[in-house]
């Protein structure tokens, strides 16, 4: 995780930390980044060791409570020594329950875009109806796609919001109920 990762580095020394951040305009930037940019920013100024690595982490932990990316911040409070809060712990299985859902609400429509040749039908459909009807699927699978995708990219998982709105995107109407 990211208290892992910072506690690797060399924190500077204090002149040279103190000279260096006040050049430093990630936390001026932070309050207009979505918290996924923050995190990559935050683990970019924790390795320059310009501030404790405690610090960082701590700034991490306020950041990830914004997101679904709850193992992250579980693994962040160990490297800090700390637990959990059990907040934390009950919003995982909250999250993990919530996913699972969606996943089987949309796991037949997931099933179709790992099939190249339906997938390549998917541009040629006049309406989400008739994808709906040549696939076997209801309309409200569609919406649950996009927030599936939402919800993986919530758990950092970018990789798999990318494959899933790349094939969202080439769907009739779709992004009408984004």
């Amino acid at each position: 995780g990211a208290g892992a990762m910072a506690e690797e580095h060399q924190t500077l020394p204090p002149e040279v930390a103190k000279e260096l951040a006040q050049y430093d305009l990630s936390s001026r930037m932070m309050p207009f980044l979505d918290a996924h940019l923050v995190i990559t920013l935050l683990n970019f100024v924790g390795e320059s060791g310009i501030y404790k690595p405690e610090d960082v982490s701590r700034g991490m932990l306020k950041v990830l409570s914004q997101t679904y990316m709850i193992d992250f911040a579980i693994d962040t409070y160990a490297a800090l020594g700390d637990e959990p809060p059990a907040e934390l712990l009950d919003r995982r299985g909250e999250i993990v329950k919530d996913i699972e859902t969606t996943r089987n609400k949309v796991w037949k429509l997931l099933q179709i875009l790992e099939d190249n040749d339906k997938v390549k039908k998917i541009p040629g459909f006049k309406s989400i109806e008739e994808l709906c009807a040549d696939f076997e699927i209801e309309p409200e699978v569609i919406n649950d796609l996009a927030r599936y995708a939402k919800m993986q990219y919530e758990c950092g998982n970018y990789q798999m919001t990318r494959e899933i709105l790349k094939h969202y995107r080439e769907m009739p109407q779709a992004g009408e109920g984004m």
